[in-house]
């Protein structure tokens, strides 16, 4: 079997050429060229860093069910978001560390 490289693809829909690009945000997911998830995955660690920071810092002020709420809609929403996707990248490891 041959190994097959692709260039420089041209692509265009009628009149329109589209252009190549390393990244783009598609519905709150950043979807890079080679499907890697890298850049998605950099975008939510400081979110997720700061929802895990608020979420342990005030969890000896307040009730638990409110701690459980706080999870529940900073970290967790992040987090299931898309996961279906990017959840079996290489780069996963980082994200569910901090969870």
């Amino acid at each position: 079997m041959k190994n097959i490289k692709l260039t420089d693809l041209s692509i265009s829909c009628e009149t329109k050429h589209i252009t190549k690009v390393q990244k783009v945000k598609f519905l709150g997911s950043t979807i890079d060229n080679y499907l890697s998830w890298k850049f998605h995955i950099e975008e939510i660690k400081p979110k997720l860093n700061k929802a895990c920071f608020a979420v342990r810092s005030l969890r000896p002020y307040l009730l638990y069910e409110v701690v459980r709420m706080m999870y529940f809609s900073y970290f967790h929403s992040s987090v299931s978001y898309g996961v279906i996707f990017w959840g079996i990248s290489s780069q996963n490891n980082s994200i569910f560390k901090i969870q």
